[in-house]
């Protein structure tokens, strides 16, 4: 299968998917199996561990304190992809654009979405009042990607939120003792007995990862132009010919977020027109197939993630 790399004229590939679209055993629309695991890691304040498929992604909270530094209190996002994740990392390589790119789309979407009031969330009181922040905590998230196979979005985002709603850490307040003349571990000091805090995320938002397929290709047998979370050797192979498109959704189905690349070169734009009477599909029928698909996806993935939290809490 390894030699499939080197086809990549369009008339290769339309013969080699005349009878088959996908490498793996999947059907077209048929999402990659699901695990989820809160509280994995010891060492840190919430964590989790997400596996999509074969491409699996570890994820952890470390809590910092900002002293004197008010309404200042902020999540900030980091991915890594380990150097054996996959074929084409290598060990020390540094960090890679996909990877500076997944870090800037985590952190869009926990700012804007799944928690757009952390701020509020994240102020330190004095002892004697709670009524104005003298200090700000600071929610380092990181995320570790241990295997890479395709959709990494559609693993990292869930583990991100996974690990926020499981993280608690113990609540610390501003003494009275003169700040000039005492270290910050003596100036801030933990409710005894331990009261923790823990972080209210506004809404789960899911990700969900589709390839768009060529004409050419998804009509022969009335097939659909879709195929769901394409594993890395899929999108290896269709490389440019074929586009990618990524939603995010709510539970409830809102869409916040819809990325394509590519898209154009698949043949998704020629259904902006009114189709031809000997087309298979109409515009309407292939993003019915792509929203309808990418809803029950989040469902299942939203079960998923409250089976986890719920089987944490009962431990």
């Amino acid at each position: 299968m390894g030699d499939l790399k080197l086809l990549k004229p369009i008339a290769l590939f339309e013969k080699l998917f005349e009878t088959k679209v996908r490498l793996d055993d999947r059907g077209l629309l048929e999402p990659a199996p699901l695990h989820a695991n809160v509280n994995v890691l010891a060492s840190c304040y919430g964590s989790s561990f997400f596996r999509v498929g074969q491409t699996q992604v570890l994820c952890g909270v470390q809590v910092k304190v900002l002293p004197e530094q008010v309404n200042v209190g902020c999540i900030v996002c980091n991915v890594e992809i380990g150097g054996l994740a996959n074929r084409t990392t290598r060990p020390g390589s540094g960090v890679t654009k996909e990877a500076q790119s997944l870090s800037a789309k985590l952190q869009r979407v926990i700012d804007s979405i799944v928690c757009p009031n952390s701020v509020d969330q994240l102020h330190i009181y004095s002892d004697l009042e709670r009524v104005r922040p003298v200090a700000s905590y600071i929610l380092k998230l990181d995320v570790f990607v241990l295997h890479d196979d395709g959709y990494l979005l559609d693993a990292c985002l869930p583990a991100a939120m996974l690990a926020l709603s499981s993280a608690r850490w113990p609540r610390i307040v501003a003494t009275t003792i003169d700040r000039r003349n005492s270290s910050c571990v003596e100036y801030y000091r933990k409710i005894v007995p331990d009261e923790l805090v823990s972080l209210k995320l506004s809404t789960f938002s899911i990700p969900v990862t589709f390839l768009l397929l060529p004409l050419s290709v998804s009509n022969n047998g009335n097939r659909c132009s879709v195929v769901l979370q394409p594993t890395k050797q899929e999108t290896s192979l269709w490389d440019a010919d074929a586009g990618c498109l990524q939603l995010i959704l709510t539970p409830t189905g809102r869409v916040v977020d819809l990325c394509m690349t590519h898209a154009f070169l698949s043949g998704l734009s020629s259904h902006l027109l009114p189709p031809a009477a000997q087309h298979a599909q109409t515009e309407a029928d292939v993003w019915k197939c792509i929203f309808d698909s990418a809803s029950k996806y989040v469902q299942a993935v939203k079960s998923v993630m409250d089976n986890a939290l719920k089987t944490a809490g009962a431990s």
